[in-house]
C-alpha cells in the first residue's frame, strides 16, 4: 500500500507491506477486515483526518499573510521603500546597511541643525524640545531620561508615563511642522 502524506502543499508517499500497514492501523484504532482494499481506504483517510489535514491547516494558517515578495523598508529613518537600481542586480541590504550613518555616532552637523529646528518649533516648551532631542537623536530612553531629571522622591513610572505623552505631542507638532519627515 502506498500511505499518502502531506508536507507543506506537497504530498509524499510511503510503501508499506502488509505487517506495516497492520502496525499503522492499529495505531491510528482501525480494525482489519477481510477486504484489502477497503481497510487500505480506512487507514488512509483515518491518516489524512489525524495527521494529514491539522499540519496543512497549521501551514496555511501562519503562513497565509507572508508576503511572496515583501518590499524592503528604509533604515535610515526617511520614509518609503528602497528602490532596487536596475542596473545593479546584486543589490544588497547589507550593503545598503554599512554606508548608512550609524545611531550611535553621536550628534553630527546635519543632525545638529535639525535640533536646531526642533527647538525652533518646540520654542514653547524647551524641557520637551531638549527629552526629544536626548531621546531620539541621542543613545537615551525614556526611562533613563525620565531617571536623569527626576528629583528625590519622584515616581519615576509617573514621570517616564508623562514625558512619553509630551514627547508624543511634540512629534505630532513636528510632523504637521514637516510632513516630509518622519517623526
Amino acid at each position: 500500500m502506498n500511505l499518502k502524506y502531506r508536507c507543506d502543499e506537497e504530498y509524499g508517499v510511503i510503501e508499506l507491506n502488509i505487517e506495516e500497514l497492520k502496525e499503522v492501523g492499529a495505531w491510528l484504532n482501525i480494525e482489519e477486515c477481510d477486504d484489502q482494499d477497503e481497510y487500505e481506504r480506512r487507514v488512509q483517510k483515518a491518516y489524512d483526518e489525524q495527521w494529514n489535514k491539522p499540519d496543512y491547516n497549521l501551514y496555511h494558517r501562519e503562513t497565509r499573510h507572508i508576503d511572496p515578495n515583501p518590499k524592503r523598508k528604509r533604515m535610515d529613518g526617511r520614509k518609503g521603500y528602497i528602490q532596487r537600481d536596475p542596473e545593479d542586480p546584486a543589490f544588497d541590504i547589507m550593503d545598503y546597511l554599512a554606508i548608512a550613518p550609524a545611531a550611535d555616532a553621536g550628534i553630527d552637523a546635519d543632525d545638529e541643525a535639525e535640533c536646531k529646528w526642533i527647538r525652533k518649533v518646540l520654542c514653547k516648551n524647551p524641557d520637551v524640545a531638549e527629552a526629544f532631542i536626548a531621546t531620539k537623536y541621542g543613545d537615551m530612553t525614556i526611562r533613563a531620561y525620565a531617571e536623569s531629571i527626576a528629583k528625590p522622591g519622584d515616581d519615576i513610572a509617573k514621570l517616564e508615563n508623562s514625558l512619553s505623552k509630551k514627547l508624543t505631542r511634540a512629534a505630532k507638532i513636528l510632523a504637521a511642522a514637516y510632513p516630509d519627515r518622519g517623526f
